[in-house]
Formats: C-alpha cells, structure tokens, sequence
C-alpha cells in the first residue's frame, strides 16, 4: 500500500506494524535517511542489519533464509537492504508466501532510488496490503524539526530552545544536506546544551524564502509571466534550481492535502486542520485559498512527479542549462490540466 511522505510522520507505530515490508524510494538518498529516521523513531527494530543487494543476492542465500537465521547467540535480525532494484522482487515476493507465523515479527526495509510507476518493485509494494510504499519528497518544516531535535539530542547532545528549533527547520528547508555540518558548528559553539535562536542565526546562512512565496503564489495562480519572472529574480540571486524545486515539492506536498480535503467535502479552514501537516498559517491560507478551485488532485500529484524528475535529469546531465530547463517545464506545469 501507498503512503505519501508527508503522511509518515502523523502515522502511529499501531499503523505502521500492520505491514512486514517498507520500501523508501528517492533520487536522492538523503532523502530516503531522512523519511527512514521518521519511521524508526516511530517503530523500534532491533537488532538491526543493514546489507546491500548485490552483497544479498551474491551470496547464493536467499531473503527468506537471511530473515529466518537465528543462532544461539544472535537473535533474528530485521534487515535493511540498500540499493534495491527490481532483481529483488523474485525475493520478496518468495519471502511473502513462505513467511511463518514465528517469522512474521521481523520485518525489513528496501531502499532504491526513484523508481517509475512502472517498477516492478515500486508495483510490488504499492499493490501488497502486507507492504508500505513511500516515496520520499523533500520534508517540510514540521517534519524537519521533529527528525532535528531527536538528532541533535542523541548524536550531539544537544537540546534546542523551541523558537531556535522553529528557526533552524524553516532555514535547513532547502539546505538539508548541510545538517551534519550545522550541527557540528553548534556543538562547537555552544556553552549551554541548549541551542539558542542567536546561533541558529549564526550559523545558518537564510535563504529568500519571502522572495519564493512570491514565485510560488504566481504558479498557484497559474499565471505564468509573473511566476517565470520571478523566477528569473531567485537565480538571478544565487539560489540554485535544486534549492527551488525541493522548496516547491514542499510546498506541493502540502498544497495536496489541502486539495484532497476539499475533494471530500471539507471547507478550506477543515481541509487545512485535518489533511494538511503542518497546516498552513492563518495568514498563508488567507494567500493561497484563492487558488485552491485552479488545481485537483491529479494536477498535483503531476507536478510533485515532475519536481522529482526535475531533479533527477539535472542530476545526471551535469551539461544541461538547469535555469532554462526548469523555467521551461514549470511554463508546462502552469498550463497542465487535467
């Protein structure tokens, strides 16, 4: 079964352990770390392995044996398996119909990288009752705080004052992968254990987040002179396309659920509270409620696909004109209808 990113984090362990198996996909694999932090802090698996497929496969031993191995000394291990790929579902799909009823407590994990709908794995997990499919998008700020302040306390030692929290998540937002480094410059620095607003601050260089509320409530409105030209202004600034597009595949991932909520019959400030995470401010749904009638459920979903693929062309053809490209598939996604 499917369940989007932005859904894990308000999920209970009850809900989690129905399924033996969790795929977590991405063409980023911080991105895959990060949704895979949400879901063990929520389910404890111990004792863990992590090994990765070609190692499995290569073997000669099949997942059904490596899940089952239990000794004297060692107990059954939940497995994760990195690098997955569609080699893998033969596997699975044996474990599945051989499991026993004393196996049915261990669990494992397969990460990949994007997977097409059209993926054998990315099917397997998404059709299977038994098995979670997450496809993991850049995290909003709410979920980056929770996944922050659990890392801070248990790699570094470290509390954080609750508007330093605030603070740092809005600012990491497109700048995720400098967290490591963030947070050893905090550990350094600070004299307290607790993190203050005034270091966050320091450490943490802002991006022009007011700047791309303006770009972002031109494409919501769908007019695309004033979204590109505002565009235009972001890079013109020094923010790159990847910053961007993972910005707006946030935003999106929210926008949905507000799109969802209205679908079945919510009023906006309804479909805010309860599909919606974190729920957009007062002030924010005051903004972008007027757009909401210019998009469905579909149209969203596209555009949080392209992000993706966006991201991952730029990735893999260092040659391209990123601005130009991005310019001119966001153009495309302002005239997308369903």
């Amino acid at each position: 079964m499917i369940i989007p990113s932005y859904k894990l984090g308000g999920l209970s362990a009850t809900q989690l352990t129905t399924a033996q198996g969790y795929l977590f996909y991405a063409d980023d694999f911080g991105l895959v770390e990060f949704y895979q932090r949400v879901f063990l802090s929520k389910v404890s698996l111990e004792p863990l392995q992590v090994v990765r497929q070609d190692t499995l496969l290569g073997k000669g031993k099949s997942l059904v044996s490596h899940l089952s191995q239990e000794s004297m000394f060692q107990k059954r291990a939940h497995l994760i398996i990195q690098g997955c790929t569609d080699k893998i579902v033969p596997e699975i799909e044996d474990y599945l119909e051989n499991v026993t009823d004393k196996e049915t407590d261990i669990r494992f994990i397969c990460q990949a990288n994007y997977l097409k709908p059209a993926s054998k794995l990315r099917k397997l997990f998404d059709q299977r009752p038994t098995l979670i499919s997450c496809g993991c998008y850049a995290p909003s700020d709410h979920e980056l705080a929770l996944v922050v302040r659990s890392l801070l306390k248990t790699n570094y030692g470290l509390d954080i004052d609750p508007t330093a929290l605030s603070v740092l998540a809005y600012l990491l937002t497109d700048q995720l992968y400098h967290f490591t480094s963030v947070a050893e410059i905090l550990k350094g620095i600070n004299e307290t254990g607790c993190v203050s607003e005034d270091e966050v601050r320091a450490v943490v260089s802002p991006s022009k987040h007011g700047q791309f509320d303006v770009f972002l409530h031109a494409f919501l409105a769908r007019h695309a002179q004033a979204c590109l030209r505002e565009l235009k202004w972001l890079f013109r600034d020094g923010h790159s396309v990847i910053s961007q597009l993972r910005l707006l595949g946030v935003f999106m991932q929210r926008w949905l659920g507000l799109i969802v909520g209205l679908k079945k019959g919510l009023s906006i400030q309804e479909a805010n509270r309860q599909e919606v995470v974190p729920p957009f401010m007062p002030y924010q749904l005051k903004k972008i409620a007027p757009s909401a009638k210019l998009w469905c459920e579909a149209e969203c979903f596209k555009v949080i696909e392209r992000i993706h693929e966006m991201e991952q062309v730029i990735k893999k053809n260092s040659w391209l004109q990123a601005e130009t490209y991005m310019m001119q598939t966001i153009s495309q996604l302002i005239s997308l209808r369903s």
